[in-house]
């Protein structure tokens, strides 16, 4: 499970590292601009699947014998947390879709002046989205690596075969 949490944070970090380029662009000087309608469409749609992946470690972690530990509640919180962030994410890239593809404000109006800035604003809440989310399964890895790591360095002292009891007293 550990292998599969750093992959599923190392494909949120490259989804965000992505959606910086983009926002920031290539050419100096950097100005700031919303990503096209089809490339926020993309992220929208990578956001809603890291989500899913992300929901799917969380049920196998469910299912595991040893779910019961608190450091495995701990990491089942967060990717829960990872999973919330990134659909969260998803609905910010539709509703920056959403408002680009609206019909444009009259010029020189508060709403023309500030849709731009809506838009950036959206796409940067889903970008940091996107990277707490990458935080929240490295830490739920972390978790995980050290609870098992403390787990098989108790099982060298617990004894392997159970310690027979002594026989009870009968009447």
């Amino acid at each position: 499970m550990t292998d599969e949490l750093q992959q599923l944070s190392a494909d949120f970090m490259a989804a965000f590292d992505s959606l910086s380029l983009q926002l920031l662009g290539e050419a100096e000087p950097r100005e700031p601009k919303a990503p096209p309608v089809p490339q926020l469409l993309d992220h929208a749609a990578t956001a809603l699947e890291l989500s899913q992946n992300a929901v799917r470690l969380a049920v196998a972690l469910t299912d595991t014998p040893e779910a019961k530990s608190r450091e495995e509640a701990k990491a089942h919180r967060h990717l829960s947390t990872a999973a919330a962030e990134a659909t969260s994410a998803a609905h910010l890239f539709t509703r920056s879709v959403e408002t680009s593809l609206s019909p444009a404000p009259a010029p020189e109006s508060h709403a023309a002046r500030t849709r731009g800035a809506r838009l950036l604003l959206d796409c940067a809440d889903a970008g940091a989205g996107l990277r707490r989310a990458a935080e929240s399964l490295t830490a739920a890895n972390r978790l995980l690596e050290e609870h098992r790591a403390i787990a098989r360095f108790a099982a060298k002292f617990l004894p392997r075969q159970p310690i027979p009891q002594p026989p009870g007293r009968t009447r």
